[in-house]
């Protein structure tokens, strides 16, 4: 029996060693989202407030979603509209005092975006947040809906901030 306490202390002794985050500047984000609005994003303005931003993680970005309930919010326009959605799921990111594991968010490649698009001679706006992962794809977040998906075909890029 003596051995084998002396076993489990040795065993229980290792690490393991946490994985370093992908990190990108911000002209590497700048050309991943580019690159994923093929061409629309020309007349976008860039407001980059770090000059590196760590690859954003699909399962971190899922349990902030998970964890707010800011889609459950009535919308109304003018008030609480698509801007005040995008700011609060944005502050979400950027941490919490009762969620200090979130602090891990705020330094990734996550921002607000507003795009624009033209449909039945109609246009349209819209502001929610945007990803750059860790390999460089770019996804839509819809903080109405709690939904992540790509960048639309017909979708422009007018603004990114964060």
């Amino acid at each position: 029996e003596m051995e084998t306490a002396v076993l489990y202390t040795l065993v229980a002794k290792f690490q393991v060693k946490k994985p370093e985050p992908i990190i990108f500047t911000a002209s590497e984000v700048d050309q991943a989202i580019k690159q994923a609005f093929k061409g629309r994003a020309e007349k976008a303005l860039w407001l980059n407030a770090d000059a590196k931003y760590y690859g954003a993680k699909l399962s971190d970005i899922q349990a902030v979603l998970q964890e707010t309930k800011i889609e459950q919010l009535p919308y109304k326009a003018e008030e609480t509209d698509c801007d005040d959605y995008s700011f609060l799921l944005m502050g979400a990111f950027h941490g919490n005092p009762y969620k200090p594991e979130w602090k891990s968010t705020a330094k990734q490649a996550i921002f607000i975006a507003w795009v624009w698009w033209k449909q039945n001679d109609k246009t349209y706006g819209h502001a929610l947040n945007l990803a750059v992962l860790e390999n460089k794809a770019v996804v839509m977040i819809e903080p109405q809906l709690d939904r992540i998906f790509n960048v639309p075909e017909n979708w422009n890029l007018w603004l990114i901030i964060g």
